[in-house]
């Protein structure tokens, strides 16, 4: 038997404007983590919330597990296993749940061989998987849900960490709905086509730039602030919509610095920051009145 470990991720700032080489800060959700678990089996098999049975019967939304395990397979020369995949984070939501599966199960594939896995191949196993989820990922997932620090991800570059400790607190909420990553992109790169979105493009890549500095700073009223303007941004690239916009009202009625969308848009995640535990706790009690899915985390701690 052999386990690998991941977990999920929240975009604090520049998601879409990413994809055309901008900045973007990846914050690791290292209190929603996932395992992946390979044993022997006579057959390819695997359990998850989304199916269990026969690998080569799976649905049309594993297909990036699929085709990430017959390649790993091939690759490490492995019998037939059975994968046990658990994980609390939500699907299509913004929270890095394919990339943290495919980080899970290649971790746990290459244990299970007694292979050693540099953090590139672990990167590059990941990716692949993505690329069948998303289509053309930036890889700031695969990136996000595998380190424990926060992390400032520029498409082709190195990437640079960031200590997630702030003096905030972060609240996400699922907003209910699943939408595809790569429709969102997509949707985008049309208006982009257009030249629509230029601007839009450009103002979120500024606004990530200027809160790097402000994280490191320790300026969460400045994050704030950054984080709305943010949001005005991403609703002109139509990527809001009434769940996301309701959820983000009700944050800064109760005191939050700022609240934006996070991840794709048009559903899944949304995120508020709070200067004291006070705020964090009503802004929380307020989202869960209408949506199921509310996390509170204490950024003072790393």
């Amino acid at each position: 038997m052999a386990v690998g470990v991941a977990h999920g991720k929240i975009i604090l700032m520049g998601e879409h404007s990413v994809v055309y080489h901008h900045p973007a800060i990846a914050l690791p959700l290292i209190e929603n983590p996932i395992t992946a678990t390979v044993v022997d089996a006579k057959e390819m098999t695997i359990t998850s919330k989304l199916y269990s049975g026969k690998l080569e019967t799976a649905p049309e939304s594993l297909k990036p597990v699929k085709e990430l395990v017959s390649a790993l397979k091939l690759h490490l020369n492995t019998t037939n296993v059975h994968i046990e995949i658990k994980s609390d984070i939500p699907i299509a939501a913004g929270f890095g749940s394919s990339a943290a599966v495919a980080a899970a199960i290649t971790e746990a594939m290459y244990k299970f061989e007694n292979e050693p896995l540099s953090k590139k191949a672990h990167f590059d196993w990941t990716q692949y998987s993505e690329t069948f989820a998303h289509g053309s990922p930036s890889g700031i997932d695969a990136m996000a849900t595998r380190n424990t620090q926060g992390i400032i991800f520029r498409k082709n570059k190195e990437t640079a960490f960031i200590n997630r400790q702030l003096n905030a607190y972060l609240i996400i909420v699922h907003s209910g709905e699943k939408v595809a990553t790569k429709d969102t992109v997509g949707d985008v790169r049309t208006l982009m086509e257009q030249g629509k979105a230029q601007q839009s493009i450009q103002s979120l890549g500024d606004l990530t730039e200027r809160t790097i500095e402000a994280y490191r700073q320790n300026q969460p009223k400045q994050i704030g602030v950054f984080m709305d303007q943010a949001q005005t941004e991403l609703r002109l690239l139509t990527l809001s919509n009434h769940a996301i916009d309701d959820a983000v009202q009700i944050a800064k009625s109760k005191g939050a610095l700022g609240a934006k969308l996070s991840g794709g848009g048009r559903g899944g995640a949304v995120i508020a920051l709070a200067e004291n535990e006070s705020d964090a706790k009503a802004i929380k009690t307020a989202w869960q009145k209408k949506f199921t899915e509310t996390w509170l985390i204490n950024l003072n701690r790393g």
